[in-house]
């Protein structure tokens, strides 16, 4: 009886230490985000250069179950697919994921293609939506009240002020505000300043494993802001009061408007030239674990060359209007960083354009 026992118990713990293994594989597995990129890529692929909307579906929403945190742009995109491939089944999941991760359905007012206006300078904006969502909004916004909650906790409350309160502090030293300084050259060394406690704040928590992105930090929009102490207005306000300037004073900063476009984080990166290589040796664990996008990531190694990109580490990141002949160069560039051909993009590009949809996210419309 005893022996019996004694080994009931070691296969008992035997099939325990089993099965927490393959939970374990199986979370090594769901969290590599290096996975989720490249099958974002595959999934864009079938529908913008194989023509097999169906198979392309699929793929986003079967990597879309994978993954318990997913950007929020990838299921726009695929949710706008869905739409024009008259597949409301989907649309449903792929909107859905988008709310399980934060975002609110009245955003959609901001897809927008202004930049694609060809020289019009109208703005044209994405209807695809409009009648799924009249159809489904009682159901959609149910299912917001639900998800809010659980999105809500995986933000720290703390590091998402700090963020808004660093990139409105530092967009207000940046143009040369009248009443900051006595002169502009003064001022200037004070943005400066500023700059690098920004930058140098993001790689402290770096340092410590914390890094910083959409998936502890959600998006910049008015309902998330306001729970979170604030939206970036009322930090411009509160600095203007501060610093006793004209109370009609204000600043570039990023509002909910700008949603789709860029973030208040990115905007800080971005400004600092040194972002690139001060960060470079987090980027990896960085990227792998969901928390910096490849696209976004590898911008900032750029964002001192605008119009001055070298030709050899030229990945056309910005623009995709034009056809390129010979892309092998900047495919295996592409390739290693965790980007679609540019094939893809220019697809993309053509297809929103052509279909009036939002396909290219971020600033300058390809960093996310």
């Amino acid at each position: 009886m005893t022996k019996f026992f004694v080994f009931a118990i070691s296969i008992f713990f035997s099939l325990l230490v089993f099965d927490c293994l393959r939970a374990q594989n199986t979370m090594n597995t769901e969290i590599d985000y290096t996975i989720y990129h490249k099958k974002i890529i595959e999934a864009e692929n079938e529908i913008f250069i194989n023509g097999d909307s169906i198979r392309g579906l699929n793929i986003f929403k079967t990597t879309f179950e994978q993954f318990d945190f997913v950007f929020v742009d990838d299921c726009i995109e695929a949710f706008q697919l869905a739409l024009f491939f008259k597949k409301e089944d989907y649309a449903m999941v792929f909107i859905k994921k988008a709310i399980a991760n934060g975002f609110d359905v009245p955003l959609l007012k901001y897809l927008n293609l202004n930049y694609r206006s060809q020289g019009s300078g109208q703005r044209r904006y994405v209807t695809i939506f409009e009648d799924f969502i009249k159809k489904n909004g009682s159901d959609l916004e149910a299912y917001t009240v639900k998800c809010f909650p659980g999105f809500l906790s995986r933000i720290d409350k703390k590091i998402f002020q700090r963020v808004l309160q660093n990139h409105v502090k530092e967009q207000l030293f940046k143009d040369g505000v009248p009443g900051l300084s006595e002169n502009y050259k003064e001022q200037r060394i004070m943005y400066n300043k500023i700059e690098d406690e920004n930058l140098f704040y993001i790689d402290s928590l770096a340092q410590k494993g914390i890094f910083l992105g959409e998936r502890n930090l959600g998006c910049n929009y008015d309902k998330l802001s306001n729970i979170l102490g604030g939206t970036t207005d009322y930090y411009l306000k509160k600095l203007v009061s501060f610093y006793m300037l004209n109370y009609r004073t204000t600043a570039p900063i990023n509002t909910e408007s700008r949603y789709f476009d860029m973030s208040p984080l990115y905007n800080m990166l971005f400004h600092n030239s040194r972002t690139y290589k001060t960060l470079l040796k987090y980027k990896d664990k960085a990227i792998r674990s969901g928390y910096w996008h490849p696209r976004e990531w590898i911008s900032l190694k750029f964002n001192t060359m605008r119009g001055e990109i070298p030709v050899h580490e030229d990945m056309r990141l910005e623009s995709f209007s034009k056809k390129i002949s010979d892309t092998k160069r900047i495919n295996e560039m592409r390739a290693e960083n965790l980007l679609p051909s540019y094939e893809i993009d220019h697809a993309k590009y053509e297809f929103g354009v052509k279909n009036n949809l939002y396909m290219s996210f971020g600033w300058f419309h390809g960093t996310r």
